[in-house]
């Protein structure tokens, strides 16, 4: 299953998004595995029920936090409200796929 991430600089507010599938947890560690829709890996971990990626990528000097899309599948249509969303949250028939389609993908604007 393919999940959704938000990443978002928090001194700028500069916000991207990638996709990517959770697999297995690594060896003598409380992370799992990510395999990135761009062909990449990574790892990702949960803290408090939210689920946060590891990114290469930095900006304003700082590594950039990165959070699965929660997902909660309703009637409504996807709009711009999810096309464009800048947050990690989704409400609507997507379940969270198209959440923030419209965004730049992590590593193509860092600076």
């Amino acid at each position: 299953m393919t999940h959704t991430f938000i990443a978002r600089c928090n001194k700028c507010k500069k916000v991207a998004r990638f996709q990517g599938v959770i697999g297995e947890q690594v060896a003598n560690t409380n992370m799992l595995e990510l395999s990135l829709s761009d062909g990449g890996s990574t790892k990702c971990w949960y803290y408090m029920g939210i689920c946060y990626a590891l990114v290469d990528e930095k900006c304003c000097g700082r590594r950039v936090d990165a959070k699965l899309v929660e997902a909660k599948v309703t009637d409504h249509n996807c709009d711009g409200s999810c096309t464009s969303a800048k947050s990690h949250k989704c409400a609507c028939k997507c379940g969270g796929l198209n959440h923030g389609k419209d965004l730049v993908s992590v590593g193509s604007w860092w600076s």
